[in-house]
């Protein structure tokens, strides 16, 4: 992450100014509100530097499931294969990154374990009259 304001500052204005082009032609009777209500409408919120908060927390986040993982298992974290475990990576998150490969559709580009997985469960779905399993992160 950067801190890129001017180009972000930019951007933000170009997508104001397309917003504010698009939102008679989205909104019904969008021409008709007063003022008031349409400011409200075309107000945008920005999270420039915002995000860096975003990025600390999941920083944080996982720092601690790591250090509440080692603490549970006193040091000594099952696991079967060794090859998955990262220094300083908790296995929740591990967790996370394999579901979604396995669940979403683009959750691994590389691998494309998606379809794989749809054969897999297709009859499961089936049995159990399921359409789809709509797990996305």
């Amino acid at each position: 992450m950067s801190d890129k304001a001017a180009t972000e500052n930019e951007f933000n204005e170009i997508l104001k100014d397309y917003r504010n082009e698009v939102l008679p032609e989205v909104i019904k009777n969008f021409e008709k509100l007063n003022e008031e209500s349409k400011a409200v409408i075309s107000h945008m919120n920005n999270f420039s530097r915002g995000l860096h908060s975003l990025v600390h927390m999941a920083e944080t986040a996982e720092k601690t499931l790591f250090e509440v993982e080692q603490s549970h298992f006193n040091g000594e974290i099952p696991i079967a294969n060794k090859s998955f475990a990262r220094t300083g990576k908790p296995g929740t998150i591990r967790l996370l990154f394999t579901a979604c490969k396995a669940f979403a559709r683009r959750g691994d580009h590389k691998s494309d374990c998606h379809g794989t997985f749809s054969t897999f469960v297709k009859t499961f779905l089936q049995e159990h009259g399921f359409l789809s399993l709509s797990l996305q992160l």
